[in-house]
């Protein structure tokens, strides 16, 4: 297929094409609701958690810093599981509802495929990451990192020569990381296979043969979707970065920069900053669900022709 025209048809499939699903629209609206209580619920404990620190100033205890740290790290992984937990689930049906405007098969969600399909990325990250599927490139993961740990004993010894050694090993896991980001293109569109109805391996496998010879393809539309998403959500984020730009400004006209009199982010949670900040949700619910019918429409570039 010309490469232009493939391109076409996954934008036009992944933007438009799921705005004219009704389902996939109640998905996204779930999605955005979730955002919205998950996030401001976030917003609030942040600026609560900070608040001691901005009136403290300079004299601030430093165990009391690193005590807020560890509560605003432990806050954050209270809100991400569970976010995660119910995007996983609203994905796969998202996902579902693409392929059912492709006419092509749907696994119904059971609970043993939702445990599965929570597994699929760390699987498919564990392929990428020690190039299961591309052998041939291990070896620079294994030099890269002996390199590393033998040039740290040497520099540890006072030897110039581990310093060296030390960032040849960098060089070389740099470069592998190209070779990782490869093989995580290959897998792209494993998702959309495994919600099709495949186990998790062989969704990965098929994904591997399927984009073989076009991952420049994958790429290029990738790019192009991550732009349009990019731009969208600068525009819905003009509210919230508006608020906060006045926020400031009318802080330093008041108190003026000295640091000790700085109210910090309290505006976090503020009813106004929180209004203006549910746009960016809406583009975060969209952004969602363009990229489930994206894996869709790539995984219909790719095969066309070749459907079941």
């Amino acid at each position: 297929m010309d490469l232009g025209k493939a391109v076409s048809e996954v934008l036009e499939f992944s933007l438009i094409g799921c705005l004219k699903d009704r389902t996939s629209l109640i998905y996204a609206g779930i999605t955005f609701v979730i955002y919205s209580i998950f996030g401001i619920g976030m917003l609030v404990s942040i600026s609560n958690l900070f608040t001691p620190l901005t009136t403290m100033g300079a004299n601030a205890n430093p165990q009391l810093v690193i005590g807020m740290l560890i509560g605003i790290y432990s806050m954050l992984a209270i809100y991400m599981i569970p976010l995660v937990l119910i995007f996983t689930l609203i994905g796969y049906l998202m996902i579902g509802r693409a392929l059912k405007a492709s006419k092509r098969k749907y696994m119904p969600l059971t609970v043993v495929r939702y445990i599965k399909y929570l597994f699929l990325p760390l699987v498919a990250g564990i392929i990428a990451g020690l190039s299961l599927y591309n052998i041939k490139w291990l070896w620079m993961l294994v030099v890269g990192l002996a390199l590393i740990l033998g040039g740290a004993v040497i520099a540890v010894m006072g030897n110039f020569l581990g310093g060296v050694l030390s960032a040849i090993g960098m060089l070389v896991l740099v470069l592998y990381f190209i070779v990782v980001l490869y093989n995580s293109l290959r897998l792209s569109i494993g998702e959309a296979i495994f919600v099709e109805g495949e186990g998790v391996i062989n969704s990965l496998k098929k994904s591997w043969v399927i984009t073989k010879g076009r991952v420049w393809t994958v790429v290029l539309i990738s790019i192009i979707l991550a732009i349009v998403l990019m731009v969208i959500s600068m525009i819905f984020t003009i509210p919230s970065a508006a608020y906060s730009m006045m926020y400031m400004f009318s802080t330093i006209a008041t108190v003026g920069t000295n640091p000790s009199t700085m109210p910090g982010i309290g505006y976090l949670s503020d009813p106004g900053y929180l209004i203006a900040i549910l746009p960016s949700y809406l583009a975060s619910a969209y952004a969602i669900l363009v990229g489930s019918w994206f894996t869709v429409g790539l995984y219909n570039v790719l095969t066309k022709g070749k459907k079941k």
